[in-house]
Formats: structure tokens, C-alpha cells, sequence
């Protein structure tokens, strides 16, 4: 129904607005690259609750509440909690010497 809207008000044939859809490039990325990046936190999450489950501990994970993921030592009773942004970056690979002059700035002298 929307897709015949938009040819009736645009006055163009469905074939031709897909012909444009397919051939034109979007006006924005943001949401795809929003999307890779979550994407990729989703992927790390489920890597890391592989690895929690190959263990005998009893833990529980969540997403998005307080930091991308937050792991607690147990399910029912946590003493221990671990807070986890997961970050990508455009270009390269992170490096020790590249975290290393990150974090640096944020520390005082």
C-alpha cells in the first residue's frame, strides 16, 4: 500500500521507483553503520556466552541495561559484576599502543 502511495504521489511506476532504489545511493549511512555496530556487539556477546557456558559457572547476562553487556557471577546471589562497552573502530585494528595513548588522556597527571 505504501509503496503504490508513494508512486501515485511521485506520479513515477513501481518498476522505475525500484529501478531508483536499487541504482541511487541512500542519502544517509548512519543507520547501516549503526546497525554493523550493533551487529558486532551482538556477535561479541554471543562469543563470550559460549565461552561462560563452556564453564561449569552459574552466571547472567544482559544487554543493553547499564553498558552494552553486563555479566554477573551468578544467576541467583552475584558478588561480581562485569561492565562491558563493546567498541568497533572504522579502520585498522586496536593496538596495545593505540588503547595505551586513549586511556592516557582521561588520566591526570
Amino acid at each position: 500500500m505504501l509503496y503504490r502511495q508513494c508512486c501515485d504521489v511521485w506520479n513515477i511506476s513501481m518498476v522505475k521507483l525500484l529501478e531508483k532504489i536499487v541504482t541511487e545511493n541512500p542519502r544517509e549511512k548512519a543507520g547501516s553503520t549503526a546497525y554493523n555496530r550493533f551487529d558486532y556487539q551482538q556477535n561479541w556477546a554471543l562469543c563470550k556466552i559460549l565461552d561462560l557456558h563452556s564453564t561449569t559457572f552459574d552466571y547472567l547476562i544482559c544487554f543493553d541495561y547499564f553498558d552494552d553487556v553486563v555479566i554477573m557471577d551468578s544467576s541467583t546471589d552475584p558478588n561480581k559484576i562485569s561492565f562491558y562497552q563493546i567498541k568497533t573502530k572504522n579502520k585498522g585494528n586496536w593496538t596495545s599502543d593505540y588503547l595505551i595513548k586513549f586511556i592516557n588522556q582521561f588520566l591526570v597527571k
